[in-house]
């Protein structure tokens, strides 16, 4: 059987891997129907692989199952980033601008007061790679990010292992992997992409007991060194890990984990309390406490206070039909196993030692979406879809858990209706609660990544299978979405043209998301320039002695973006400022960007 294995594996690979490049060639050319088939295929090959069996060896399984999890990884991702020439997405403009600096000038400035900066791996580390390899800025960002980050899929694989059996880790990883924050918001991440890797190279360093000695203790010190300077949030994710770690060690005898060391989480507080209080000028830690400081419990029964899909989880303003119906039952059954999973594994008398380390890193995860949930305002700390996606990361192995309890339960309860004396519990993970968990995150796929919307014709959520119907959709805010995620060519040029155009003296006006996307990374304005004083429209723009820079979404649709936690107050009417355009001198215009200048002397 293991001959089998072998011989199955290669042609298994040569077929995975066919698997991204259709799908990066099928979303650069913009073919929406082999796109779809993309996702389904996804989703079939899921389900049909967890099924069949392939040898007997668990050597044979976790080679085929390695390559399919790398295989849809990289699908997924690329399918998303490669979309377009152009950066995609929000934060990633500002992370291409430092960039941007850093290689120009050649220095890394450290006292520059933006979160962002205090990072490394935006600024030192592409620069590093665009130095070695000669790769331009953006390939960096759109594809070598994407392809590290596909990395962690697998170490995720390999970190659930020693817990779960192959086919159970699969499932488990798979829904990391479905989630649709893991492959369209953290491509527009890329110091979250990079300290993700780092951080499950870290967890599963702890498992393992190959390393030993002062080799371990360098690995753990650089891994640490690693995600601190990374990205903050996850430095601060880590060290919840650890004081959970700590905590729950009280309550068992011995140690649970290497984890549950108290010089460790010392060590990483005091990394992670110098680098962003000594050396990076201390703004992240003081937003840091501004935010926890900051959550009014006065609104603690407040659905505004929450993110919207809690609040539709509840039933508050929810779409009708029978698709949107079953879209809210696939979300409740995955949640609902989630949640008896954890409740299981906690309950479980017999832990074997890698189930021991790895119920306070679960215990965190749960905690995250606890805290997203009931406490008022803190999803949007980090907003609730990346806060679920680093849970994710910690719980998912809940699932199999949970269909597996629950899968037995309900074959107990048949057998009792029909008289039949109860027999001894099965084997854990012998296959009714895969196959279980399995159809649940089939359906997830296909509702997350907005396949059943694309087909149905309803109404759009995925930006790479309807970009065409967003555009023409009634609701404004999802045109201003699409085209705040994806950067118009006329705009990228337009933003060239103004930067040497500025001068001291004069301002610059925008709507909220030109501003902080195009005009940061192509036109490279930073946030916070001194160059220009840089002004919001509509409401902060006076508009003397400045230069207002209108995009595609502004020209074209008549649509203007600010900010706002709330969808139906995230855009506004060009027409709210059509007055002050007709005073204006246009001095620039490329059939969709415009600028028009408003000299200080004018009346």
């Amino acid at each position: 059987m293991a001959k089998t294995g072998s011989r199955r594996t290669p042609l298994s690979a040569f077929v995975l891997f066919l698997l991204p490049l259709i799908g990066v060639f099928s979303s650069y050319y913009g073919n929406r129907e082999l796109l779809l088939a993309i996702f389904l295929a996804v989703g079939a090959t899921m389900f049909a692989f967890v099924v069949r069996q392939f040898g007997k060896s668990p050597d044979d399984k976790d080679r085929v199952y390695l390559i399919l999890i790398f295989s849809i990884s990289l699908t997924l991702l690329l399918c998303q980033s490669l979309a377009s020439g152009n950066l995609l997405g929000w934060d990633i403009h500002q992370e291409y601008s430092l960039f941007l600096q850093v290689s120009k000038e050649g220095v890394w400035h450290p006292n520059i007061d933006i979160p962002y900066n205090s990072v490394l791996s935006v600024t030192i580390f592409p620069t590093i790679l665009n130095v070695v390899s000669g790769l331009d800025g953006a390939a960096i960002f759109k594809i070598v990010f994407p392809l590290i980050y596909s990395v962690a899929p697998v170490v995720l694989y390999r970190l659930y292992r020693k817990i779960l059996p192959p086919e159970a880790s699969f499932l488990a990883v798979f829904l990391f992997v479905a989630y649709k924050t893991s492959y369209v918001e953290l491509i527009t991440l890329a110091r979250e992409e990079l300290a993700e890797v780092l951080l499950l190279l870290l967890l599963l360093l702890f498992f393992s007991t190959k390393i030993q000695g002062r080799s371990r203790f360098i690995l753990i010190l650089m891994l640490t060194i690693g995600i601190v300077t990374a990205h903050y949030s996850i430095a601060y994710v880590y060290l919840l890990v650890l004081s959970f770690t700590l905590f729950s060690n009280y309550f068992f005898r011995g140690k649970t984990s290497e984890l549950a060391n108290p010089s460790l989480l010392i060590l990483t507080a005091s990394i992670t309390l110098g680098w962003y209080t000594f050396v990076t000028g201390g703004s992240n830690v003081a937003g840091l406490v501004d935010f926890l400081l900051s959550i009014p419990f006065g609104d603690f029964f407040s659905l505004l206070a929450r993110p919207a899909v809690v609040s539709q989880a509840l039933g508050v303003d929810v779409l009708p039909g029978l698709l949107h119906l079953l879209n809210r039952m696939t979300y409740y059954a995955l949640n609902l196993v989630l949640a008896l999973g954890f409740l299981a594994f906690l309950l479980k008398r017999q832990k074997v030692d890698p189930e021991r380390k790895m119920m306070p890193l679960m215990t965190s995860g749960m905690f995250l979406i606890g805290c997203a949930i009931v406490l008022p305002n803190f999803a949007f700390g980090l907003n609730f879809s990346r806060i679920y996606h680093i849970a994710l990361l910690l719980v998912s192995p809940c699932l199999l858990y949970g269909a597996e309890m629950l899968s037995l339960r309900m074959e107990q309860l048949f057998l009792m209706i029909r008289g039949v004396s109860l027999r001894a519990p099965v084997p854990v993970f012998a296959g009714k609660g895969r196959i279980l968990a399995a159809t649940i995150l089939f359906s997830f796929l296909l509702f997350d990544s907005g396949w059943v919307w694309a087909v149905s014709m309803d109404r759009p959520t995925s930006f790479l299978l309807d970009s065409q119907r967003m555009l023409t959709y009634p609701e404004p805010s999802l045109r201003a979405d699409l085209l705040t995620y994806y950067t118009a060519a006329e705009d990228i040029a337009g933003a060239r043209w103004l930067r040497p155009q500025l001068s001291s003296g004069l301002s610059l006006c925008s709507d909220f998301w030109s501003r902080y996307n195009v005009l940061t990374s192509y036109g490279e304005i930073s946030r916070g320039s001194d160059l220009v004083p840089t002004y919001f429209l509509p409401d902060e723009c006076d508009f003397h002695g400045a230069y207002v820079y209108l995009s595609v979404l502004n020209t074209v649709y008549g649509i203007g973006t600010r900010f706002s936690l709330t969808p139906e107050n995230r855009t506004w009417q060009i027409s709210d400022i059509s007055a002050e355009l007709f005073s204006g001198n246009i001095i620039y215009s490329n059939g969709g960007t415009k600028v028009y200048f408003y000299s200080p002397y004018q009346e």
